[in-house]
């Protein structure tokens, strides 16, 4: 009896930890999950495999980010602090490229490492974060990059002066006190919005069709905090 009884217990341990790893998995790729909007998108290469996004990160407060995607959903996610920090590391990430050292340390920005491999023969720079998030970018896609600084830079100082984050959080706050239909309780307020502020009305809307779920959860948590 006492055999069968550790049996069972060690299948239910088996089973609980079983558990704990599947939710755990779970967690990690929801986190892995980014929700932007006000996006723009730019290739970096011919066969447009990998691009430089522009946008508004709804999974940290609407703040701005840059964000390098490559095959196979690799992503790398910056804010604006630690693309900055990346851009400084421009002349070092070229030299590479053209350099005929067979070795090259990694670099850590921020939370970023910047790693210098050779894939098939040819240089490439492998960015990943603390997390299992990580982008390849060769010469092409490198250059390409380089190239678009300027609107990455401009693009980023629009949405930052738009202080979305705020705009929104106002918003919900309001919306919380107001009974009825929650979309036409947004609409009646974003309406007369539109000739004053279009550009964060329009965002707004597209985080209501695009992330509904996003909304109404933060409404009803501004609720119970009001």
């Amino acid at each position: 009896m006492n055999q069968l009884a550790k049996l069972i217990q060690g299948a239910k341990e088996k089973a609980e930890s079983a558990e704990k790893k599947v939710s755990e998995n779970k967690k990690k790729n929801e986190e892995q999950i980014v929700q932007l909007v006000a996006q723009h998108v730019y290739p970096l290469n011919k066969s447009q495999t990998k691009h430089v996004w522009i946008a508004l990160s709804a999974n940290h407060l609407f703040s701005p980010i840059v964000k390098i995607s490559g095959v196979k959903n690799q992503s790398i996610l910056f804010n604006e602090n630690e693309w900055a920090a990346f851009v400084d590391q421009q002349g070092v990430l070229t030299h590479y490229f053209y350099s005929t050292d067979p070795i090259w340390q990694p670099i850590k920005v921020n939370s970023k490492v910047i790693e210098f491999i050779t894939i098939h023969e040819r240089k490439v720079i492998k960015i990943r974060d603390e997390g299992p998030s990580e982008v390849y970018l060769g010469w092409e896609s490198v250059m390409e990059l380089w190239n678009k600084l300027d609107v990455i830079k401009y693009r980023l100082k629009c949405l930052s002066s738009e202080e979305f984050g705020h705009f929104y959080g106002n918003l919900i706050t309001g919306v919380a006190e107001i009974g009825g239909d929650l979309k036409n309780n947004i609409m009646s307020v974003l309406e007369p919005l539109m000739a004053i502020n279009c550009n964060n009305a329009a965002i707004m809307l597209e985080v209501l069709v695009s992330l509904p779920g996003k909304v109404e959860l933060d409404v009803e948590v501004a609720k119970v905090f009001k």
